[in-house]
């Protein structure tokens, strides 16, 4: 069983049902190609320039939708972004930059200072775990050592988790499911896009 997991910012989608008594409709053309879209915001981590990006993922295929993203801060009185995601700092203190793509949004939580950059501060940790069988649901996920230590998760029905808010750190994350070898693996936030782990089933 594989593990994998993407550093990312919360994608949230908006989805629509329709109600008992209504006649099936078809999905509107924004809610089929958004189902499974995330956007991705990406800032400086070391305060060389004042640029974010996004991404649009969808499954394994990715998109550069910086130049057609919709830009936002959470607080205008200490930074504002252009619509190409141009970050002007007004004053010091941490902020979120924003993207919106096809309804659908993404954050990075930054910090920064007049003439010096953007520093990320926080990351977001979400994904998925896969069986042979197909997604995995009901794994615990523990954080055991550093400063998000007893930050835990588990994955949904879908096979799905996520930890929002994480403190850069090197740590150690527990995966455990009953039926399955109990793995402890060593992390570091930030330090790349994705990783792999692998749960055993027990004999």
């Amino acid at each position: 069983m594989k593990l994998w997991v993407f550093l990312s910012v919360l994608a949230i989608a908006a989805l629509t049902f329709p109600s008992c008594q209504a006649a099936p409709s078809t999905p509107s053309p924004i809610a089929s190609a958004t189902a499974n879209l995330k956007v991705d915001v990406k800032c400086p981590e070391f305060g060389e320039s004042f640029r974010c990006s996004a991404f649009a993922l969808s499954g394994d295929s990715g998109q550069d939708v910086t130049g057609l993203a919709e830009w936002s801060t959470g607080n205008p009185a200490i930074a504002t972004v252009s619509s190409g995601g141009l970050v002007s700092v007004l004053a010091a203190g941490e902020v979120s930059i924003r993207a919106s793509y096809k309804g659908v949004s993404g954050f990075a939580i930054v910090s920064v200072s007049p003439g010096q950059g953007l520093s990320g501060t926080s990351r977001n940790l979400d994904g998925v775990i896969l069986s042979l069988e197909g997604p995995l649901a009901d794994v615990l996920m523990e954080i055991l050592t550093g400063p998000n230590a007893g930050r835990q998760t588990t994955t949904s029905s879908n096979g799905r988790f996520f930890m929002g808010n994480l403190l850069d750190s090197t740590f150690s994350i527990r995966l455990s499911k009953p039926g399955y070898v109990t793995a402890v693996y060593t992390w570091t936030i930030p330090g790349g896009q994705d990783r792999t782990a692998t749960l055993t089933a027990a004999r």
